[in-house]
């Protein structure tokens, strides 16, 4: 997979808890078992390096994810640091991006993390309520939401973005704005605003299930991020993807490229790569990656190809989330004789998303509207050639919402 290596995803499985509404892959942290990690770690980054045939890929963007990686002490934050910067090349890099939570990092491991050439954080604060926290399973104050970008820029990361979750139980419109106004007077450089998700397995869902917790409604949900829309960017953040708002310049990178079709290396268990049509997806099991790497073989998981037409609906649904949108021609020219047929099918699907004003045309990129990114997954499903009696109703459904 070396056309994976112009990024890196770093899952880091390890958390102090779990939250209500996780569905990530994640252990509870101990210095022995982030030990062991780090080893296999090690293990497989020089795997996948013989794998491509390089002795040092040469990434344009980092991102530690998982799991919480600034749950990490900062002795094991600058190994795993070393262990990335001993295996590429920083010429081209142009982002390193680190998650954590509230109160995780300390002085000290944040002048590891600028130290080893880290430029960016992201913070989940999800809510500046201390009871919905304390009802999400956060282990963290909305007091230590401010501390912790302080102790960031202190440090000399000024590049902090925060996570907020939208529509929560007990939260009306009135507090959500002021959540909203709180969040930008905090001035990070980057905001993502999420609604939940209710995935199986979680708390959440089993909540739900049992009937102890509702979820606003859907028509709720779209009022919230309306609302989201106009607070971040009366405050001078843009709206460049669904559910993230950046100041000029700040947009996330390695999640842009992401959504544009790019390869990208995932490291550790549960993480995905892609290169071309091929994904390979690590177990989400931190014992299977353990063993089979301290016996130097790759750590289990799965791989697939994608059909031509299935890839091209996938990468182009990713492009609609972004502002800049999706040029059909400079897509499907990816896959040779094909894309004639494929490009013929899809100048049919788009013009009908634009017959119902979802997307619209800018010379030769498609941009979806206001109403396609509130009707995304409809949008994706006429991108994989379903046109269903309920994707139509689904489009004229409150439209003065």
């Amino acid at each position: 997979m070396n056309g994976a290596l112009q990024h890196i995803y770093v899952h880091v499985p390890f958390c102090s808890g779990k939250c209500a509404y996780c569905a990530f892959y994640s252990e509870p942290y101990s210095q022995r078992s982030a030990a062991e990690w780090l080893r296999a770690f090690e293990r497989e980054f020089d795997l996948r390096l013989r794998e491509a045939g390089v002795r040092r890929a040469a990434p344009e963007t980092v991102y530690f994810g998982g799991g919480t990686p600034g749950l990490l002490p900062a002795a094991q934050l600058a190994r795993l640091c070393e262990a990335v910067l001993t295996r590429i090349e920083t010429r081209e890099l142009r982002e390193w991006s680190v998650e954590t939570n509230p109160g995780t990092l300390d002085a000290e491991a944040v002048r590891v993390l600028t130290g080893n050439g880290v430029n960016r954080v992201s913070v989940g604060v999800q809510s500046f309520d201390d009871a919905i926290l304390k009802m999400l399973g956060r282990r963290h104050t909305a007091a230590q939401a401010a501390e912790t970008l302080d102790l960031l820029r202190a440090g000399g990361i000024g590049n902090v973005g925060i996570d907020l979750i939208a529509s929560l139980p007990g939260v009306d419109r009135a507090a959500w704005e002021q959540a909203l106004r709180t969040a930008a007077g905090l001035d990070p450089a980057h905001v993502s605003v999420y609604t939940l998700t209710p995935e199986p397995g979680t708390e959440l869902s089993r909540q739900l299930d049992a009937g102890t917790l509702r979820l606003p409604d859907e028509d709720s949900q779209l009022i919230d991020l309306r609302t989201a829309e106009r607070v971040l960017e009366e405050a001078g953040y843009e709206r460049y993807e669904i559910s993230n708002y950046a100041r000029p310049g700040r947009a996330c990178l390695h999640n842009v490229a992401f959504w544009r079709g790019e390869g990208y290396l995932g490291l550790g268990p549960a993480a995905v790569s892609r290169a071309g049509r091929r994904r390979r997806t690590n177990a989400p099991h931190l014992h299977g990656y353990l063993a089979a790497l301290n016996e130097e073989k790759p750590p289990p998981g799965e791989e697939d190809e994608l059909a031509a037409e299935d890839d091209l609906a996938e990468r182009a649904a990713f492009a609609l989330r972004l502002r800049e949108g999706l040029d059909p021609r400079e897509l499907s020219g990816r896959y040779g004789a094909a894309s004639v047929g494929m490009a013929a099918a899809w100048r049919e699907r788009l013009a009908y998303l634009a017959e119902h004003s979802l997307v619209v045309k800018y010379g030769d990129r498609w941009v979806a509207t206001p109403r396609g990114w509130e009707l995304a997954d409809t949008l994706a499903a006429v991108l994989w050639g379903d046109m269903p009696e309920c994707a139509k109703a689904g489009f004229a459904r409150n439209p003065s919402l």
